[in-house]
């Protein structure tokens, strides 16, 4: 997996599924710890993997405000959870098609809470950044593969 197509890939489904930036950062590690919001799909079948992303609160909400088009005092924990969801999945799809061949996809995986969540999912990491999107809100974009 080439990391700089993998980083092309996925500021280019990011800015046309959430319409926000997404710019890319020297950092090792997310600085907004507060209500993490994490996704997370598997691969599964002729190749295995998992594509998985982590954000604050502040950005979840914008993208959420963005993909229901609606302003964001008027979105739900409920529109939170189903947009990161569907986020990390249209992300996947792509990945998909590129790198995981015939693979199955599972359905999102949302959770909610501290990013020691995340050092659960650190097992063969082959793409790992953090990025920035709007009023550099940080989101960490972590794809795993084994074969």
């Amino acid at each position: 997996m080439d990391k700089r197509v993998i980083n092309d890939l996925v500021s280019k489904s990011w800015k046309d599924t959430t319409r926000l930036p997404l710019e890319s950062t020297s950092l090792d590690e997310l600085t907004d710890r507060d209500a993490l919001y994490i996704a997370s799909v598997v691969f599964s079948g002729e190749s295995q993997g998992s594509l998985t992303i982590a954000t604050g609160e502040t950005l979840a909400t914008k993208i959420a405000s963005m993909m229901f088009e609606c302003e964001t005092d008027s979105v739900s924990y409920d529109d939170i959870k189903d947009s990161i969801g569907e986020l990390v999945n249209i992300l996947a799809g792509n990945m998909k098609s590129d790198y995981f061949g015939g693979s199955d996809l599972s359905r999102p995986l949302v959770m909610e809470g501290s990013d020691s969540i995340l050092s659960m999912l650190n097992a063969d990491v082959v793409f790992q950044k953090i990025f920035t999107s709007d009023n550099k809100e940080q989101v960490l974009i972590q794809i795993c593969h084994t074969d």
